[in-house]
C-alpha cells in the first residue's frame, strides 16, 4: 500500500505529502505561504525493518546510507528500526546491534526501536509536533548559492552560514530544490567520494576503512600507482603486496 503512510498521518492531522526523496525516507520542510517556496528544516527520518536492515548490511547499502545522510547536513537524522522479524534477523544479530551502536555513536543518528508501521507513524506524529514547536517563532535565512560544483559544497556551504549567523532565532537553511539536485545518488559526485563508495562494495570494508585507505590514497590511480612502483613484479604477486599496503595504513 503505497499511501499508506501518507493516509495515516493525514489522518492524525500532519500535512504530509508523498514524493520521491534523494536522502531519507522523510523529511520536513517549510513552505512560504506567499511564494510557495520550499526548504529544507533540520530533522530527516531513515526507516529501516529489521530485516532490510540486515540485507542492507550484507550488500553495502547501509553504509552508504549513512554517507547520505551525514552529507545531507541535517542536524537531526532520525533512524527508524521496525521490530520485524526473519531468519536473516536472528544470524545477524551482532552484526545489527553493532551497526546501531556505530550509528548513534560514530554519526550521532537518533536510534528509534518501533514495534511495527503503525508504531513508526505515532513517532513521525510526535516528531512533528516538536518540529512545528521548534521553528515557531524562528526565522529562516533561506541559502541560494549559484556556484555549488559538488556534493561536499553543499554541506560546506550551510555550515559557514550556520557559523556566521545560526544563533538566537535564526536558522539556516537550503532551499529544497538545492537539497533535490545536489544530493541525487550519483550527481556531482568527486573521484574521491566515488573511491570511498567502490571500496565498500568490498567485503569487510566499512565505511571507518574505506575512509582511512582514501585518506592515503586519494583515488584508484594513487593506489596502483603506489603499488606498481614498490613491487615490479606486479602480476607475480598482486594478492599479497595490496594486502601489505592496505595494512600499512591501518598501522599509522
Amino acid at each position: 500500500d503505497r499511501d499508506f503512510f501518507h493516509r495515516k498521518l493525514q489522518q492524525l492531522g500532519v500535512d504530509a505529502e508523498s514524493r520521491p526523496l534523494t536522502v531519507g525516507d522523510g523529511l520536513w520542510i517549510a513552505r512560504n505561504k506567499t511564494t510557495n517556496e520550499e526548504v529544507v528544516l533540520d530533522y530527516i527520518i531513515e526507516r529501516k525493518r529489521l530485516d532490510d536492515l540486515a540485507s542492507s548490511i550484507k550488500d553495502g547499502r547501509y553504509n552508504e546510507q549513512k554517507v547520505r545522510l551525514k552529507r545531507s547536513a541535517v542536524k537531526n537524522v532520525f533512524y527508524l528500526i521496525e521490530e520485524v522479524m526473519s531468519s536473516d534477523v536472528q544470524q545477524m544479530a551482532d552484526a545489527i546491534q553493532t551497526s546501531m551502536g556505530m550509528a548513534m555513536t560514530t554519526s550521532s543518528f537518533h536510534v528509534k526501536r518501533t514495534k511495527d508501521a503503525d508504531d513508526t507513524i505515532q513517532f513521525i506524529a510526535k516528531i512533528t509536533k516538536e518540529v512545528v514547536k521548534y521553528y515557531t517563532g524562528k526565522r529562516l535565512l533561506v541559502l541560494e548559492p549559484r556556484n555549488l560544483e559538488f556534493q561536499q559544497d553543499y554541506r560546506r556551504v550551510l555550515d559557514e552560514f550556520r557559523e556566521k549567523f545560526g544563533r538566537g532565532n535564526i536558522e539556516c537553511a537550503h532551499k529544497y530544490y538545492t537539497f533535490d539536485t545536489m544530493l541525487s545518488k550519483t550527481k556531482l559526485m568527486t573521484v574521491r567520494e566515488m573511491f570511498v563508495r567502490m571500496l565498500m562494495t568490498i567485503r569487510g570494508i566499512s565505511l571507518e576503512k574505506a575512509i582511512a585507505i582514501q585518506k592515503d590514497y586519494k583515488t584508484p590511480k594513487d593506489l596502483i600507482r603506489n603499488f606498481d612502483g614498490q613491487d615490479p613484479e606486479l602480476a607475480k604477486k598482486y594478492g599479497k603486496r595490496v594486502q601489505e599496503l592496505i595494512a600499512d595504513v591501518f598501522k599509522k
